[in-house]
């Protein structure tokens, strides 16, 4: 079985393999992110699967793990969760990685992440009264890429 962390953005999706401790991003056919349209998600998800089995020398899909970092998009989440359907393991929510990268940066007053949030796929993301609340992307926040939210992920 060869086990891979999926985070689901608008468009695009990025993959990951734990070395150690550490997750480590993937490539796809020479590209760091795979991107995908809503509206062809099964099919583009299938050239995916088959990209994986090519590169990783698997003999089939059905050796395939997916960890899926859900989007915070729902409708979003659940066309691509169905498009990797059964391949899909586990689900994680992207605001838990997202509290969790919170309780880090905020230690940084340099980051003023307590004032202007963090900003991840076009959100902006913000605890207040231990919630996660979301509005617009803020200029002023401070951006996280994919690489770097994997950091949180457990």
């Amino acid at each position: 079985m060869q086990t891979f962390y999926m985070v689901v953005q608008k468009g695009k999706v990025n993959l990951y393999v734990r070395e150690g401790s550490r997750l480590v991003g993937q490539y796809i056919n020479g590209n760091p992110e795979f991107c995908y349209k809503l509206n062809h998600a099964a099919g583009d998800m299938q050239r995916l699967f088959q990209s994986l089995v090519d590169e990783y020398n698997l003999d089939s899909e059905a050796e395939l793990e997916i960890i899926m970092i859900e989007n915070e998009d729902a409708v979003c989440s659940q066309v691509v969760g169905q498009a990797l359907g059964e391949y899909v393991v586990e689900r994680k929510g992207i605001e838990e990685a997202i509290s969790k990268a919170w309780e880090r940066l905020v230690k940084d007053k340099k980051l003023m992440v307590q004032e202007y949030g963090i900003n991840f796929d076009g959100k902006n993301y913000k605890i207040e009264s231990e919630r996660v609340k979301k509005s617009g992307f803020s200029l002023l926040g401070y951006t996280l890429d994919p690489g770097s939210l994997m950091k949180y992920i457990e």
